[in-house]
C-alpha cells in the first residue's frame, strides 16, 4: 500500500463589526488540513481528508449552533472521512465519517473556513453531518446520496435524529469559462436537532447551477419544501469576478428566504458583497459586508463587516 498525501497547518483570524450595534467580535481557528490517497501498484484504493479545528469564539454575535455561547472553545471536525474507491473507474464509493451535505452548490465548490458561503446552515441548521454516502461519476453524471445522524458537528444520538440527502448533477468541467460549470437536483429529508436539542422535520428539493463567461460567474440555488407544516422557500443568486491571475476574486449574493406563516409569507433578505485576495497559495486575505433588508418576526436588521485573514503552511 502506498500513501501520497499533502497537508498544511491552517491559521485564520476574523473579525466581526456589527454597525449599528457598535459592537466587535473575533473567531480564531487553528487546525490541520490533510489530504491523502492510498493506493497500491495497481489503482487508488481510498481518499483521505481530516480536517480536525480548534476554534475560539470572543463576543461573537450570532454564533453558529455548535457553540454554547459568544464566547466559547470548540473543537470542531470539519469534514473528515474516508472514501473506499469500491470500483477502478471511481463510479462507485462509499465515503465514511463526518462529511458536507451533499446538495446544492456547496458540491461542486468548497467554501469552508472562507467568508463565502451558501445556504446550508438556514436551510437544514448544519452543513456538516456524521454518517455514510454512495458517490461516483458515470461520465458525464456525478452523484452522492447521504445517510446521516442529523445532529450536526456532534454525533448526538438523542431523540433519534437522521438525515437523508442526495445530488445528480453534471461531472465538473473546471475549465469551462464558457457555459455551464455545473448544474444539478438536490433533496433533502430529515428530523434535525436545532440549537436547544429539539427536533425539527426539514425536507427540501432543491436546484442549483454555474454559469460562466470568461471570468464573469453565476451561481444560483433555489430549494423548496418544509420545516414541520410551515412552507419554506429559498433562493441564492451570486454574481462573480475573477481576474486573470485569480489573484483577487469578488462576489454580490441576493439571499431570499420565505416561511409561509398564518398571515402570509415571512421574508428574510440580505445582500453580500464579498472580496478575496490570494497573492499565493499560502495567504488569503478576505472581507464582506451583509445588508440585511428584512428579518423574520419582529427581529431587528443589522449592516455586518467581516475581515479574515488566513495563512497555510
Amino acid at each position: 500500500m502506498v500513501e501520497n498525501s499533502i497537508y498544511a497547518i491552517d491559521l485564520s483570524s476574523r473579525v466581526q463589526r456589527r454597525i449599528r450595534e457598535d459592537d466587535t467580535g473575533f473567531q480564531q481557528a487553528l487546525g490541520l488540513d490533510y489530504y491523502s490517497k492510498l493506493n497500491t501498484e495497481y489503482r487508488d484504493v481510498a481518499t483521505v481528508i481530516f480536517q480536525p479545528y480548534l476554534v475560539r469564539l470572543d463576543n461573537y454575535a450570532r454564533f453558529p449552533a455548535h457553540f454554547d455561547d459568544d464566547d466559547d472553545w470548540e473543537f470542531i471536525p470539519r469534514i473528515c472521512n474516508l472514501n473506499l474507491h469500491l470500483t477502478d473507474e471511481r463510479w462507485l464509493n462509499l465515503k465514511l465519517g463526518h462529511m458536507e451535505i451533499p446538495y446544492g452548490p456547496e458540491v461542486p465548490i468548497n467554501s469552508n473556513g472562507t467568508l463565502r458561503q451558501f445556504l446550508h446552515p438556514q436551510n437544514f441548521g448544519m452543513k456538516a453531518d456524521w454518517g455514510f454516502s454512495l458517490n461516483g461519476t458515470l461520465d458525464p453524471i456525478q452523484y452522492e446520496f447521504a445517510l446521516t445522524r442529523g445532529s450536526g458537528i456532534e454525533f448526538n444520538s438523542g431523540r433519534d435524529p437522521f438525515a437523508v440527502s442526495g445530488r445528480v448533477g453534471n461531472a465538473i468541467d473546471a475549465e469551462s469559462y464558457y457555459g455551464f460549470n455545473s448544474f444539478g437536483i438536490s433533496f433533502f429529508r430529515g428530523d434535525v436537532l436545532t440549537r436547544t436539542g429539539a427536533k425539527i422535520q426539514r425536507s427540501r428539493v432543491g436546484l442549483d447551477g454555474q454559469y460562466y463567461h470568461g471570468p464573469m460567474g453565476v451561481v444560483a440555488e433555489v430549494s423548496a419544501g418544509q420545516n414541520d407544516d410551515t412552507d419554506v422557500v429559498n433562493t441564492l443568486v451570486e454574481l462573480n469576478y475573477v481576474n486573470r491571475r485569480e489573484t483577487i476574486f469578488l462576489y454580490n449574493q441576493v439571499r431570499l428566504l420565505r416561511l409561509k406563516a398564518a398571515g402570509g409569507w415571512n421574508e428574510s433578505d440580505a445582500l453580500r458583497i464579498g472580496v478575496r485576495y490570494t497573492p499565493d497559495n499560502r495567504w488569503a486575505l478576505s472581507s464582506e459586508l451583509t445588508q440585511e433588508l428584512n428579518a423574520f418576526g419582529n427581529l431587528r436588521t443589522e449592516t455586518l463587516l467581516f475581515f479574515q485573514l488566513r495563512y497555510r503552511l
